[in-house]
């Protein structure tokens, strides 16, 4: 394959990228088929099946991708918390607000996980520990001391809780204020376990 091949493939799979998150946002999970990703894309179905393989694969793509971006949002987020009581609520309006911006996209990806294949697992074990990382570290400097495996444990169940209540939310059609403030409450119980 040559260097312009490769450019040419790199392209092609943003625009069905591309495509597919704007289908799903406007259409929503059941009318993204790959028939009307590929007209988007402007690429053949045969070429979305040999890059991504399945439907189901290439949301799964999306959904990591956004989780990247959540990340970054994230540690912005978590940058500007000045109290540890308040690092579950950052974390519960980051992420509650992304997931019910893209709600179905949401429903369809946690009913999917169950299915994963192992890459797909290691790409979102990949987005969780930086998670970990931006969470403990964060506990570690408010508590102004080196980031300890107590630390670690605490930015674990705090994503577990988060994970846990979001998931029954989105699949529920909870109210998104409603299961923020449950999942906050949790995650401020959590946090007054922690050991300055």
């Amino acid at each position: 394959m040559t260097d312009q091949d490769s450019s040419r493939a790199a392209l092609s799979r943003e625009r069905i990228l591309e495509a597919t998150s704007h289908i799903v946002t406007t259409q929503g999970v059941e009318e993204t088929t790959v028939r009307t990703i590929a007209q988007v894309a402007r690429v053949s179905p045969g070429r979305i099946i040999q890059q991504f393989g399945t439907k189901d694969k290439l949301l799964a793509e999306i959904f990591v991708r956004r989780r990247l971006e959540v990340s970054m949002t994230l540690k912005k987020e978590l940058e500007g918390v000045t109290a540890l009581a308040d690092i579950g609520a950052c974390l519960t309006r980051v992420l509650f607000t992304h997931e019910y911006q893209h709600l179905d996209l949401a429903r369809h990806y946690y009913s999917y996980m169950w299915r994963w294949s192992l890459s797909e697992e290691a790409q979102f074990l990949e987005v969780l520990s930086q998670w970990v990382t931006m969470l403990s570290t964060q506990i570690a400097r408010l508590c102004k001391r080196p980031v300890s495996a107590d630390d670690l444990a605490t930015a674990e169940g705090l994503l577990i809780i988060h994970a846990g209540s979001l998931r029954i939310a989105v699949m529920q059609g909870m109210q998104q204020s409603v299961a923020a403030e449950h999942a906050a409450r949790l995650m401020a119980a959590v946090l007054r376990g922690v050991k300055v």
